[in-house]
Parts: C-alpha cells; structure tokens; sequence
C-alpha cells in the first residue's frame, strides 16, 4: 500500500489528532450538558403541568362535594367529574369536527 508524503499542505498527523480529540471532548461535554439542561427543563415543565392538572381535578371535586353539601370528598365525586370531563371532551370532539 502507497502513502503519500506530506507536501506541507497538509496539517501533521499528532497535533491535528491532539487538537480533533481535544475539541470532541468539548463537544461532548457540551452535548452531555445541553441534555441534562433539555432533561432538567423538561421534567420541570412535566412536574408543572402534572400539578396544574392535580389542582384543577381536586377543584372540580371539592366543588361537587360542596354542591352535594357536605366537606368531606368521596368516591362518587370523583366518578362524576370523571363522567362530566368524559362528557365534555366528547362535546369538545363534536364541536372541533363541524364545519366552521
């Protein structure tokens, strides 16, 4: 197999290596970096979320056990909010397939 001499247009093969794997190892802390802070972000955004939709679903039931009177909540609250958001995400499907 034939190699090719350095005609000096060409960079040496050590310190290009040296310098290409000092760089890689950059890149990849930078890479590894940027998706800790991608992951952290959106845990962060998850965790909101969750908790948004865990107080909006007690609100509805602390409402209907008010409305039934009482101050404690119980299983049938929550199958009737249960019901009603099954309801209205059906009515919410409906609405979304007319023609506007």
């Amino acid at each position: 197999m034939a190699t090719k001499k350095n005609q000096g247009k060409l960079p040496a093969k050590a310190p290009y290596g040296r310098a290409s794997k000092g760089n890689s190892a950059q890149v990849r802390e930078a890479l590894i970096l940027g998706v800790a802070s991608l992951v952290s972000r959106a845990l962060d955004a998850l965790q909101a979320t969750t908790k948004a939709f865990l107080v909006d679903i007690l609100q509805a039931i602390n409402l209907s056990a008010i409305h039934r009177k009482c101050v404690t909540i119980q299983a049938k609250d929550v199958k009737h909010i249960i019901s009603v958001s099954k309801i209205l995400a059906l009515y919410s499907k409906i609405l979304q397939d007319l023609p506007a």
